[in-house]
């Protein structure tokens, strides 16, 4: 499913696409800092994985990828919606900052405002949700920032790479339609 780009001051949300699927971008999901809270550090990654892995979810009628690029040009995450629930309404959205240099600096909060501000104005949506492995704390943030709100916890639900199991927290945030 393709959804409008998205554009800030200084980012863009644009649909992802497999051919932008990049050696850089397979460093991101290889690398253990950034991949530490992610599934696909358990999966073997390669460009034709990931170009497959981005085809299905474009394929897809429920869900959309976004590369995230910083002055609209430098792609330095992506964000992920869907699968979309028509019936109930609501939608999980995950995102990831591939670049760490970036980390910090709020591209992560300013994209999931962006996406949820799109998603309220051009969907039925009433709510959307993320799950965020409790010692993400940059994440957690991100998330809270755009009122996201905790609505519960999994104990015990993530494998770290450590072996050590953590909690994944719970958020949701409901789309305010009041004009």
């Amino acid at each position: 499913m393709y959804l409008p780009d998205i554009i800030q001051s200084h980012l863009t949300l644009r649909n992802f696409v497999p051919d932008e699927v990049s050696s850089e971008y397979l460093g991101w999901l290889a690398n253990p800092r950034v991949n530490q809270f992610l599934e696909v550090k358990h999966e073997r990654v390669t460009l034709e994985s990931q170009k497959q892995f981005i085809e299905e979810i474009n394929a897809s009628k429920n869900s959309s990828i976004f590369g995230i690029y910083l002055d609209h040009k430098v792609m330095v995450g992506t964000i992920k919606v869907g699968p979309i629930n028509t019936i109930h309404q609501n939608t999980p959205i995950g995102i990831l900052i591939g670049e760490e240099k970036h980390y910090g600096k709020g591209i992560a909060t300013t994209s999931i405002g962006a996406l949820c501000d799109t998603l309220l104005k051009i969907s039925k949506l009433h709510k959307v949700t993320a799950g965020v492995v409790s010692e993400n704390l940059g994440s957690l943030r991100a998330f809270e920032k755009n009122g996201f709100i905790r609505e519960g916890v999994l104990k015990q639900q993530f494998l770290h790479g450590n072996g050590v199991l953590m909690d994944v927290v719970l958020l949701g945030k409901f789309l305010d339609r009041t004009p």
